[in-house]
């Protein structure tokens, strides 16, 4: 199984055209645009991904489905609480356990702290060790049966100044 783990991109502040609840905060503009660029970015790097999961809050779901619309094969999103910036990343493990085995590609949309704690739980390296960066990509193999504890290596993790140069090739 590879997991690939994308933090949101930029949303609009708490306040901003009146909205005040966090789940609800759209994409900014420059937000929209680097959720597209991450998907031409996910062409030129040639990932394919057999699930696209997100979180419920509406960045991270207007990050999916923009970064998808850009997929050489579009996808939909399907909506998981076990992403949320508070869910408990032993729940997503679980879920990827009982719906998801083998060789899935799997992409996964969330925020922070949520994705540092899940790759630092699967790595074994702790929560504070990565950061990612909105509109950040990073990819982990699970080389033992998924578990709580170590049984991933980092591939690779990519920062948005990188989808947005990868993305550049793509509209060459």
């Amino acid at each position: 199984m590879i997991l690939y783990l994308l933090r949101h991109t930029d949303a609009l502040p708490i306040g901003e055209n009146g909205n005040v609840d966090d789940r609800k905060r759209p994409l900014s503009e420059k937000g929209d645009k680097r959720a597209q660029k991450v998907g031409q970015a996910c062409n030129v790097l040639d990932l394919k991904f057999d699930v696209l999961l997100t979180s419920g809050y509406l960045r991270a779901k207007q990050t999916a489905e923009l970064a998808a619309t850009q997929f050489a094969v579009p996808m939909r999103a399907t909506v998981t609480k076990t992403l949320a910036s508070d869910a408990d990343p032993r729940a997503f493990i679980q879920l990827l356990l009982e719906r998801y085995t083998g060789g899935a590609h799997i992409l996964a949309v969330g925020h922070e702290p949520f994705l540092a704690a899940l790759a630092g739980l699967l790595l074994d390296t702790g929560s504070d060790s990565l950061v990612l960066k909105k509109g950040s990509l990073l990819a982990l193999e699970i080389v033992e049966p998924l578990h709580e504890g170590k049984c991933a290596r980092l591939l690779w993790s990519l920062s948005p100044n990188h989808l947005s140069l990868l993305a550049k090739l793509a509209n060459r």
